[in-house]
């Protein structure tokens, strides 16, 4: 299975990046409207309400940045690492660790489904949008970015 670079990108930078900054400003613009008094400071508890509501959602943005998206600002395809080995566990991802990323390995993308898989592979743990058909046990090929884990290519080969 090969995943496009570009789609962690996009899904792990790129747009977390973006609702944080969105959600900087919301939370600046509603607490400068509140302070500035142009409404009457009884609102502060609708500012407090809207102000946990948008740090929610920064959470789950954190939280995929944390898990291997902030490596991308200086990680490129270029400095991928291949090696091979048995997959010793598979673990399901969830939103605050993973965003659903489009690849071509979907058969039903439902919302109950898993937002992404991390693989422990020699000891050292892969992350992908989707498992296809591996599971533990599995001899596989694999190439990743060694800061991020984001899994670029991974295919079960026999064992040599």
């Amino acid at each position: 299975m090969y995943f496009d670079y570009k789609g962690y990108v996009l899904g792990c930078l790129n747009l977390p990046v973006q609702e944080l900054l969105f959600s900087v400003f919301i939370i600046v613009l509603v607490w400068w409207t509140v302070f500035s008094g142009k409404v009457p400071r009884r609102s502060s508890i609708v500012a407090v309400l809207l102000t946990v509501w948008v740090l929610r959602f920064s959470c789950v943005n954190i939280g995929q940045l944390y898990h291997g998206g902030i490596y991308l600002l200086e990680e490129t395809e270029a400095d991928s690492v291949q090696m091979k080995g048995n997959i010793t566990a598979v673990c399901e991802l969830g939103v605050y660790l993973f965003p659903r990323i489009e690849c071509d390995y979907y058969d039903n993308l439902e919302m109950g489904d898993p937002n992404g898989y991390e693989f422990t592979i020699n000891g050292i743990q892969c992350t992908a949008p989707t498992n296809g058909t591996l599971e533990v046990g599995d001899y596989v090929e694999v190439e990743y970015l060694p800061k991020s884990g984001y899994i670029l290519y991974i295919k079960e080969i026999s064992e040599k």
